[in-house]
């Protein structure tokens, strides 16, 4: 008896551990993605002071059009551990983020949940799923207060008091650390409107009316940021647009995303399923929520997370109750001494990916040159080139970070927070060669392009009368305008041009 104890305890704790390395592994990432440079230094400092810009600022095609910078206090705390504490906070910011979202998460799941392996297998899944996009972005916070909201409206442990001061506060920080925060309006209205049917702590009309309350509120208390109404107006706006060109905006598709998305195929099955065959009774609310959250991720690849955080809060309990009596019949599954093997081996197999795959240092954000023309900017800053740029859209952000304020870009990432409906489709005409696609140039005072090589508008440029190829990589070209940069063409006729220094290895910035 003594040793089956000793055995099912080095279970439990080979559980936990294997759950921590898996965290480390999905939270710990570290290849700088195209809105870190933005996300780290566009907010350097609090609305009001010196240095917090209002207005567009680092393009030259709208630099005094206004900007409603929905996620500048998530920037503002990103660009803080940067200054402080350099990539290693990056990097600890982003993981311990991650642990407070699990622990949020596992807190729920305990308590309507006690098969150990469904626990185990449902966290590995989502987290797997969760892992799709999780980098060092204001999302992570969205991330954080949905699991929050959930938590505290499925428990209904909060007298309505509390209730309503948490969310009038949460409201006024969400609206300020990302635009998203819109969806915890949504949450508080699905509550009100659905009522829950479960058997413990029914939610009835007094319950129903607070909620409406919290909505209301939330609204309301969100409108205290630096913008005030004008934010709603915006995140209104710009949810109404598609962006089938940026990846992560484009809706899922199984049969290309296949590879890419099997944890959140797999993770839809596994909730179809549980919710059909268990025989607990469904909660309403929970219901909706989980439903809004898979067509938002079908719609959207970016909110496929979201619907791993939603599936948390009401999957489990309904899996234990479908599968918890066929788990107990699989030997397997059941048997002590090799769920111990298997976790031992996961544990260390997390552990090592974490510090050594795919990475040369743990504490650092790489830059990857086959993603980032670190050669083309360097060439550019080294030898002094000044002018305005139109860059490839993943670049823009890059550019601002390392060439500002002796170049201004066309467009960047801020999109339609920062720029008129206009100036962005001049930009994508002539980032996809439309019959338009010479306005970007006609129009507009451009007189440089950082362009990826692949890209139309590249190989246009390069027969286009005026502009000559003056540096190329592997991934990217500078083309200049020829009667911009006379100073710059006769460097390279007294042959007085440098060419770029690379290290075997670029960190973030």
């Amino acid at each position: 008896m003594k040793a089956k104890a000793d055995i099912g305890k080095m279970v439990r704790i080979l559980s936990a551990s294997a759950l921590f390395c898996f965290c480390i592994l999905t939270f710990s990432h570290n290849k700088a993605d195209v809105d870190l440079w933005g996300n780290a230094g566009f907010v350097t400092a609090l609305p009001g002071q010196m240095g917090f810009h209002h207005t567009n600022t680092y393009s030259f095609t709208e630099p005094d059009s206004k900007w409603t910078n929905h996620e500048w206090l998530a920037e503002y705390f990103i660009n803080r551990a940067f200054v402080f504490v350099g990539n290693p906070g990056l990097i600890a910011g982003k993981i311990l983020l991650g642990f407070l979202l699990i622990a949020i998460i596992l807190s729920s799941i305990r308590k309507t949940c006690s098969t150990g392996v469904i626990i185990f297998l449902f966290m590995m899944v989502m987290l797997s799923t969760i892992g799709y996009g999780y980098s060092t972005r204001p999302h992570l916070f969205t991330y954080i207060l949905i699991a929050l909201y959930l938590k505290i409206l499925t428990e209904n442990r909060l007298k309505n008091l509390h209730l309503l001061a948490l969310i009038g506060i949460t409201a006024i920080i969400w609206a300020n650390l990302h635009g998203a925060f819109f969806i915890g309006a949504i949450i508080l209205l699905v509550f009100a409107l659905f009522k829950d049917t479960t058997p413990t702590e029914p939610v009835g009309k007094g319950n129903r009316l607070v909620y409406s309350i919290a909505f209301i509120l939330f609204v309301a208390c969100s409108m205290i940021n630096p913008y005030g109404t004008t934010l709603w107006s915006f995140v209104g706006n710009s949810a109404m647009l598609t962006r089938p060109y940026l990846s992560e905006w484009a809706p899922f598709n199984p049969l290309t995303d296949f590879q890419d998305h099997t944890d959140f195929m797999a993770l839809t099955a596994i909730s179809a399923f549980c919710l059909i065959f268990s025989k607990k009774r469904r909660s309403a609310p929970m219901l909706a929520v989980i439903l809004l959250a898979f067509v938002s991720a079908v719609c959207m690849r970016r909110n496929i997370p979201l619907f791993a955080i939603a599936a948390c809060f009401i999957i489990p309990e309904h899996a234990e109750s479908a599968l918890a009596q066929h788990i107990k019949g699989l030997r397997a599954l059941n048997s002590p001494r090799l769920q111990a093997y298997f976790l031992a081996v996961m544990t260390a197999m997390s552990l090592s990916y974490s510090i050594f795959f795919n990475k040369a240092n743990f504490f650092q954000m790489e830059v990857q040159q086959d993603r980032f023309p670190v050669d083309v900017f360097r060439f550019v800053k080294d030898n002094g080139i000044k002018g305005n740029a139109i860059v490839f859209f993943d670049w823009a952000e890059y550019a601002i970070w390392n060439v500002y304020p002796d170049c201004k870009v066309f467009m960047d990432g801020r999109f339609d927070s920062a720029y008129g409906n206009k100036s962005i489709k001049d930009y994508l005409d002539f980032i996809y060669h439309q019959d338009n696609w010479s306005k970007a140039l006609s129009d507009y005072p451009t007189d440089m392009a950082i362009l990826h090589i692949d890209n139309p508008a590249y190989k246009a440029l390069l027969t286009t009368p005026g502009w000559s190829l003056v540096y190329e990589s592997d991934i990217a070209g500078l083309i200049l305008k020829n009667d911009s940069h006379k100073e710059f063409f006769d460097k390279i006729a007294l042959k007085q041009i440098k060419q770029p220094v690379i290290n075997k290895t670029e960190y973030f910035p």
